[in-house]
């Protein structure tokens, strides 16, 4: 199974509206128990029910949880639409090895599109009335039963269940969740999806072979970054990352040639860090301000780290950097 464009743009589309979530302003400190900030959040909150202005019940945040639900199992019969078959299990490859068929690189995906949607949905159901601590639980949820349940339809497919898939989906809701119940986390840790397009899915493209919807399947063009900021040098970020090399769509006759060379690779970097930026020279009371600092945390941005990748698989380790690390030294 693999994600769909239409989550991506979801991405930006819901940063836009849930710009003021679940805080008014950046955080640029770990908030203290009882603090003025935290009191007026406390203030406020709406009640325990889920009122509107009126007295009335709110059925907007089910309304978000609905549409979430809604993308997520659509997902399904956009990229099935063969006769079901008896539910079964893919074949097992251990997680992240080199014989899967992404090296590893789906089941971050996997995690990220949980973590993205579990935050979103949980700062747009705060902002349509729902209580925060409600919102953040039910958003969870929401995306734990829709993965879950899309999950056990791909067992009716080609594709089988994978017991990989639902596990790292379910890192990526509980990561999620905890980002939103102590948010000040943002200022210490983040992970974050960078993707420039690979030279054989652009060579697909010419050849009217794949189209930009199917980027989540150019796994060569996907990185994943688990991001450190040390407090003595918030301007910087430390961290790990995770990308492959010669890992495609499971194309029998692949549409255009390429490398099955396959390679993973398990880097380190150092980079920007652009939230310290943005929170640093930025207004932020501007709601361009809140939506560049909330797809900080999610998106890495070109041009701004410098990676060492260490090859698992060869013995080809690279100095990386430019546009998603795209311009490469071999070492």
């Amino acid at each position: 199974m693999k994600l769909d464009l239409r989550y991506i743009l979801l991405t930006v589309i819901l940063a836009c509206f849930s710009s003021h979530g679940l805080s008014n302003n950046l955080p640029t400190e770990p908030s203290q128990p009882g603090s003025a900030d935290q009191i007026e959040k406390s203030n406020n909150l709406p009640a325990d029910e889920l009122l509107n202005d009126e007295g009335g019940f709110n059925f907007l945040p089910y309304l978000v949880s609905g549409g979430i639900l809604t993308l997520i199992l659509s997902s399904h019969y956009i990229w099935w639409d063969e006769e079901p078959e008896s539910f079964h299990f893919k074949e097992f490859h251990p997680m992240l090895s080199r014989s899967s068929d992404s090296g590893g690189t789906d089941k971050f995906g996997h995690m990220w599109m949980n973590y993205v949607l579990t935050r979103l949905g949980s700062r747009l159901m705060y902002l349509l009335g729902a209580d925060r601590k409600e919102a953040i639980i039910f958003s969870g949820l929401t995306v734990f039963v829709g993965y879950t349940l899309l999950e056990i339809q791909d067992g009716y497919t080609a594709h089988g269940f994978d017991p990989g898939d639902f596990l790292f989906n379910n890192f990526g809701m509980l990561l999620g969740v905890m980002k939103e119940i102590f948010p000040e986390l943002d200022n210490y840790f983040r992970f974050r999806m960078g993707y420039f397009p690979s030279r054989h899915f652009i060579r697909a493209l010419h050849a009217n072979a794949k189209s930009w919807s199917d980027f989540p399947e150019d796994y060569a063009g996907l990185t994943y970054y688990f991001d450190f900021i040390l407090p003595f040098v918030p301007f910087l970020t430390v961290g790990l990352h995770w990308v492959t090399k010669g890992y495609q769509w499971p194309d029998e006759d692949p549409p255009v040639p390429f490398s099955r060379k396959k390679e993973r690779f398990l880097g380190v970097h150092v980079g920007i860090n652009g939230s310290y930026l943005i929170r640093t020279f930025m207004n932020p009371r501007f709601i361009s301000t809140k939506i560049f600092y909330f797809l900080d945390q999610l998106i890495a941005v070109p041009f701004s780290m410098i990676e060492f990748k260490f090859s698992l698989d060869e013995s080809s380790n690279r100095l990386t950097f430019g546009i998603n690390s795209h311009i490469v030294i071999k070492i």
